[in-house]
This record gives structure tokens, C-alpha cells and sequence, in this order.
């Protein structure tokens, strides 16, 4: 069975030696997508476990800003723009 969730929440890493924001924003909201297989165990209490997780379809505005930016690369290389 596979389970997804669209979460709504404060997502980042803190340094647990110093406390400081590693990663994300601890005020700004962040929605994004987990997708998880889970599968039936013969465990009577607990009988669902999750067996595997998958990497959540990209959002629209981020594989636009990928493709921009390979676009970007691939003109580089060829030498565009060109100086005079």
C-alpha cells in the first residue's frame, strides 16, 4: 500500500550542538509532499510498518528553474551571449 501526505509545517535542521538553523526556516511555512510504501507485518500491535520512501514528485516552479538554469549552462558553453 502507499500512503502520501501533503504536510503543511515549519521544515529545518537545527544543530543540536549549537541550536542554530542548519537548513529551512523555523517561521516560514513550508508545504511539501512525503510518499511512503508500507507493508503488512505479522506484528498483531503495530501490523503496518513502512518499507520503503519515495522522493516526492518535483514541484512545477522548481523543474522550471532547473530547466532555466540547463538551459543557461548549455548556452554558456557554447559562448552565448556573444561580445562584440
Amino acid at each position: 500500500m502507499t500512503v502520501e501526505a501533503t504536510i503543511r509545517a515549519h521544515r529545518y535542521i537545527e544543530s543540536r550542538n549549537t541550536g542554530a538553523v542548519l537548513f529551512g526556516s523555523k517561521t516560514r511555512t513550508d508545504t511539501f509532499c512525503e510518499q511512503w510504501d508500507l507493508a503488512l507485518t505479522h506484528h498483531h500491535k503495530t501490523p503496518w510498518r513502512i518499507a520503503s520512501r519515495h522522493d516526492p514528485p518535483p514541484r512545477i516552479f522548481e523543474r522550471l528553474r532547473a530547466t532555466a538554469r540547463e538551459i543557461a549552462i548549455r548556452l554558456s558553453e557554447r559562448g552565448y551571449p556573444r561580445r562584440p
